[in-house]
């Protein structure tokens, strides 16, 4: 069993590093920013549920009236350095809270 992941493992790996070698060589500096120039993007997510997957897929309620609440941002900014040489950046920000008949958990911070 373990053979045959390792197997497939390395089909993968075989048929990824083909896919990567075959791309036209022009395209390898295509994402790379110009030097001064750049982006940045915002990303914010927000998840409020009182349902979880069982180990057998199903889904089901939390365990004592259980509630998940989740929110995250991610800031990223890219800024060209040189000539074929930029610079990425990423600060994240999350908000966990957890909240059943026992009270109310949670969790700030990067």
């Amino acid at each position: 069993m373990a053979a045959s992941r390792k197997a497939a493992a390395f089909c993968r790996a075989a048929a990824s590093s083909a896919i990567v070698a075959a791309a036209p060589v022009a395209a390898t500096a295509q994402w790379v920013e110009a030097p001064g120039a750049g982006w940045s993007a915002l990303a914010v997510y927000h998840q409020d549920t009182q349902k979880r997957f069982g180990a057998d897929g199903e889904v089901r309620e939390f365990f004592a009236e259980g509630r998940a609440v989740t929110t995250s941002s991610f800031l990223t900014v890219a800024l060209g350095l040189a000539p074929g040489v930029d610079g990425w950046g990423q600060v994240s920000f999350h908000r966990l809270r957890y909240d059943d008949v026992a009270g109310e958990r949670s969790s700030t911070g990067v």
